[in-house]
């Protein structure tokens, strides 16, 4: 069996990598990936109003999973207000694609060997550089915009 892969990220930093293992469903996605990262996101964000963006897996727009979300005062930009099918309007997606190919840079053969190297590339990644994915939205989002919601070229 696969694992899948979440992490966050944001101008301030982001969470550990980690391996959703088990069922693809809500109470694994709020036990295995917010819950445990919630001490880390608050000391980044201290008191400062933050927004969770995700994406349309049925994981993160269900009905227990933004209950739970909200009773953790998570706040979330809910699924209806995000643009469908748009990695282009994600940080996360334009990064996860850097991720991917650094990668795969090198030779893996097993699961564990992947799982280390994800580990690694992602822990190899500075504040700087994640920044640079963050500060890029605004001209994406303009960009959207003026192309009437189609691809932009970020």
């Amino acid at each position: 069996p696969g694992f899948q892969v979440w992490a966050g990220i944001s101008s301030r930093g982001k969470t550990d990598l980690v391996f959703l293992e088990g069922r693809k469903d809500s109470a694994n996605y709020v036990a295995q990936c917010i819950d445990p990262q919630m001490r880390n996101i608050r000391s980044v964000f201290g008191r400062r109003r933050w927004w969770l963006q995700q994406d349309g897996a049925t994981k993160h727009t269900s009905r227990a999973t933004l209950a739970a979300l909200r009773a953790r005062n998570i706040n979330v930009i809910p699924p209806h207000h995000w643009p469908p099918n748009s990695p282009d309007l994600s940080c996360i997606e334009n990064l996860w694609g850097w991720l991917q190919d650094e990668v795969w840079k090198k030779t893996i053969e097993t699961k564990e060997q992947l799982r280390r190297r994800l580990v690694k590339v992602w822990n190899s990644l500075d504040l700087d550089f994640i920044q640079n994915y963050t500060r890029s939205m605004r001209a994406r989002l303009q960009e959207c915009i003026e192309k009437n919601g189609e691809y932009t070229s970020h």
